[in-house]
This record gives C-alpha cells, sequence and structure tokens, in this order.
C-alpha cells in the first residue's frame, strides 16, 4: 500500500522550520536471550536499534515517516537475514511536540494506512516500537509495536500508560521476551522488576530530554537510569528520548545521551556503537 498522498497531511503539521542538521541518533546492539551483549553474527540473538530524535525535528506526519523509512533504509542492513530485531522510537513519537510539551494528536486513520509502506523499509522479522499519543483520547500516551506478518499484513499491539497491565505490557520478539513502558512509569506505578522476572529486555519509551550518567552512580533525579540498572540484574534495557542534539560548546549537554542500552549486569554500550543520521 503506498503511503497516503500529501492532500492527507493531517492537522499536526506545524509552519515550516528549519530541520536539524542532525535528525536522530541510532544506537545499535545485540543481545541474546539472557540479555547479555553478544556478537553480531550470534544466530540466537534479537538486534535492537534505540533512535532518539532530536526535538527540534518537525512532528507532522510525513516528516516523521521520512525519518523512519531514512532509518530502516541505512541501517536494515546490519540485520543478517532472516534475524529478528526490534526498532524502538521516542514516546510521542507521534502526537507530542517536545519543543512546547504540548498534545496536538495526529490523525490514527492516516498513520495505519501509511504503515505497510513504511514496514516495507525494514527486514523481514523486524518490530517497531513508537509513541503515540493522544490517537483515541486527547492526553493518553501510548505505545504502537508493529510488524509484518507471513502475508504481508500489518499487525499492531497497542500499550497505554497506566492502562495496560503487566502481561497486556509483554510480547515475545526473536528469542527475547520483552516489556514495553512509556516514559519511565515503571517500577513506581504498580510493577515491579520481580514481576517482569519473565522478560530479558525492558523496553521505555520516553518523551523528551532524560537526565543520566554513564561516569557514576545515578542521582536522585536520574530516575529511569535507577529503573534501568535495576532492571539490568537479569536482562538487557533500551530507552529512546528526544533530545537537543549531543553537545553545546563542545561540551556534553546534559539529558542528551543516545547510548541508553545497559546490558545484563549493568554494563552500557559503547558510544561508537551510537550513529548519527543527517
Amino acid at each position: 500500500m503506498n503511503r497516503p498522498s500529501k492532500k492527507k497531511r493531517p492537522a499536526t503539521r506545524r509552519p515550516p522550520v528549519v530541520t536539524p542538521k542532525v535528525r536522530a541518533w541510532v544506537a545499535e546492539a545485540r543481545i541474546d536471550r539472557a540479555g547479555n551483549e553478544c556478537h553480531p553474527k550470534n544466530k540466537d540473538s534479537l538486534a535492537v536499534f534505540a533512535v532518539s530524535v532530536h526535538e527540534g525535528y518537525p512532528i507532522g506526519l510525513e516528516e516523521r515517516f521520512d525519518l523512519m523509512e531514512d532509518v530502516g533504509k541505512r541501517f536494515r542492513d546490519r540485520v543478517p537475514e532472516g534475524a529478528p530485531s526490534l526498532w524502538v522510537f521516542p514516546g510521542g513519537y507521534l502526537g507530542f511536540d517536545p519543543t512546547t510539551k504540548s498534545w496536538p494528536g495526529f490523525d490514527e486513520a492516516v498513520v495505519r494506512e501509511a504503515l505497510p509502506a513504511v514496514l516495507a523499509f525494514y527486514p523481514p522479522g523486524a518490530r517497531l516500537a513508537f509513541g503515540a499519543d493522544g490517537a483515541f483520547e486527547e492526553g493518553e500516551q501510548q505505545v504502537w509495536i508493529c510488524w509484518r506478518t507471513p502475508e504481508r499484513a500489518v499487525d499492531l499491539h497497542t500499550i497505554s500508560r497506566e492502562k495496560t497491565d503487566l502481561v497486556g505490557r509483554t510480547l515475545q520478539v526473536g528469542p527475547v521476551r520483552a516489556a514495553f513502558f512509556v516514559g519511565g512509569e515503571v517500577p513506581g506505578s504498580g510493577a515491579s522488576v520481580s514481576q517482569l522476572a519473565g522478560c530479558r529486555l525492558l523496553v521505555d519509551l520516553a518523551h523528551s530530554r532524560v537526565p543520566g550518567s554513564a561516569s557514576g552512580a545515578p542521582g536522585p533525579r536520574h530516575v529511569q537510569q535507577r529503573q534501568m540498572l535495576q532492571f539490568s540484574e537479569h536482562g538487557a534495557a533500551v530507552l529512546a528520548h528526544h533530545h537537543p542534539g549531543l553537545r553545546a560548546a563542545g561540551r556534553p549537554r546534559a539529558g542528551s545521551q543516545s547510548d541508553w542500552i545497559i546490558f545484563r549486569g549493568g554494563r552500557w554500550l559503547g558510544e561508537e556503537k551510537v550513529s548519527s543520521l543527517a
């Protein structure tokens, strides 16, 4: 199915803006069924791509589809033929404006119509997880997880912040059982790491500027990092968010990490495994 024509652009489209030089940063990892980092050629593993997006990138559906397609085109060859993969985009990737912290929503019908064309840019076996806010009711924050069936149709699983139970949050992705949350809602909202013992991958779709520190113990404000480290006692954890760029005046920005993958045992993904997408 072709992407919707430009005549069907939804009302979420803002006035023309200057697109950032770097639109997104893609962290790439391979994990085994226990949540450990493993070699890319390990056949019993899951390829994970966490896409953090520049907060100044336009929120219109056409631009968001373009970015999704470009990520697939650039990185699909990194996935061995027939291997499973998971591609994570931020919370509110659709329907949220990180520059104004507002929720303009989006046209659900347009997105559903476009998903088959978007998924065609990804390898077979790929699952895309992205934030989708306000499609059903104003202010509702969701995770949409989509993939192609063997018949080339599209399956879609939705998770709602503070509404979906733990069973509904977990999916088998290749050899790994994964649990999906929005904006650090786990554990602290009725869920605990012990209740997720059957999962080996925690996926957090954050909205904007998550603070963190890879150089020491996380402080009181680093709630999501502490949750990820706690989970890493028995699995891997992944986070994607919107942020304003990695550096300002040559120094690392606060809340701008894009290497948000922590393997079992608390070891971080190396910064060299994060690619910029201009």
